[in-house]
């Protein structure tokens, strides 16, 4: 559930739209780790960061710009997955396709008709470590645009967790050709003093630039707290250094409950 409320610091107005939306609604059938098949509406799995939004793993209350602007975050279809794990390290896949149209679309959001991707991935079983591919073509009135993804991640035990995407895309359809590269960071201040426990401090440096002209470096910086198991709290600030009416910079806050 969103859209609450939201502020606007320059007219002083606020408004408020709430309403419900189904981010993810599934059915799903393991025959083992190798093999699964899943029919409903999913996360589109290209890239790290759209692969589970889910807290604590997105850190910021901002999305990437390569994610947010470039990618339809879901597909209502069909994905065939499934991991291996050779000794100590893990090989995972997915085969994915959008077959019918998007399910609970959001009103700001125009996703493709079709598409058929895949996604590879090579890990360390523990999850220090691991990199990923993955290409996706989209279909909308007949016009086809491709798009690659490259992700890595590394994360020191109990300290510094360094995440990267690299997005491309190029096509036919309008709208849809842009390419964006992001590096972030995750410190647990913990390190620093036992009273900072659950307090992290992150930061992201981003930059986007589409084929139309529009260009910018970002950056996010801020802290996210988890005072209880259950809850997430967020707060940072956003600087672009080339605004626009999606690109913004300001302030920026929210709060997660976990099930």
């Amino acid at each position: 559930m969103g859209d609450l409320a939201s502020w606007e610091t320059s007219g002083g107005a606020v408004a408020s739209d709430p309403r419900a939306n189904f981010e993810r609604l599934w059915v799903e059938y393991g025959l083992s780790d190798a093999l699964n098949v899943r029919f409903g509406k999913f996360q589109t799995p290209v890239g790290r960061w759209n692969l589970a939004p889910a807290e604590p793993f997105v850190w910021t209350p901002t999305q990437p710009a390569s994610v947010e602007l470039g990618l339809d975050e879901h597909s209502t279809g069909v994905a065939i997955f499934g991991s291996f794990h050779p000794e100590d390290r893990v090989v995972s896949y997915q085969v994915f396709g959008q077959v019918i149209d998007t399910f609970d679309v959001e009103s700001d959001e125009s996703p493709a008709e079709r598409s058929v991707g895949v996604r590879l991935e090579y890990g360390e079983a523990r999850g220090a470590w691991s990199f990923g591919g993955a290409v996706l073509a989209n279909e909308k009135n007949g016009a086809w645009t491709t798009q690659g993804a490259l992700d890595a991640k590394w994360r020191a035990t109990d300290r510094l967790e360094l995440t990267s995407e690299l997005h491309v895309s190029s096509g036919d359809i309008p709208g849809r050709d842009f390419w964006g590269v992001f590096v972030e960071a995750a410190y647990p201040l913990d390190r620093v003093s036992p009273k900072l426990a659950r307090l992290y401090l992150v930061g992201r440096a981003e930059h986007y630039d589409a084929a139309d002209g529009r260009a910018a470096q970002i950056f996010d910086f801020g802290v996210n707290w988890l005072p209880r198991e259950w809850l997430n709290l967020k707060a940072g600030y956003r600087a672009v250094t080339h605004e626009n009416a999606e690109l913004a910079s300001g302030l920026h806050a929210s709060f997660s409950v976990l099930f």
